[in-house]
């Protein structure tokens, strides 16, 4: 499957979104011109790649001057990268973590969540 281009991420915490499992880091670092934030890697359990990415990605404005964005962005199974929503928000994990959560309840009708494990990513 087709995900961002990441080097590494500090874990901050997992989820069981049965039959699926995420991963959420943060402190990403990327690999190329993409500036990733955070990122919500989902598995389906037992299975060894990824089968869909929530990420928080730092936008260029729609100016020189403008200041940079966060966007909410998914790469999904077939993969493509859709840009959702820009806003100073997704620079917030906790924010950007329920946001993600629920996309992927809605998009793989899952109605319970259960936090594995958190961690201190400091």
């Amino acid at each position: 499957m087709h995900g961002p281009f990441m080097r590494s991420g500090v874990p901050v915490r997992q989820y069981l979104l049965d039959p699926y499992f995420a991963v959420l880091l943060t402190q990403v670092e990327g690999v190329g011109p993409v500036e990733l934030l955070h990122v919500l890697v989902v598995y389906k359990t037992g299975e060894p790649e990824p089968v869909f990415f929530v990420t928080a990605e730092l936008e260029r404005g729609d100016t020189a001057t403008e200041p940079r964005v966060p966007c909410l962005c998914v790469f999904a199974e077939d993969g493509t990268h859709s840009h959702l929503e820009r806003s100073a928000e997704w620079a917030d994990v906790e924010r950007f973590a329920a946001r993600a959560v629920e996309m992927v309840k809605e998009r793989y009708g899952v109605t319970e969540v259960l936090p594995l494990h958190d961690t201190d990513p400091s």
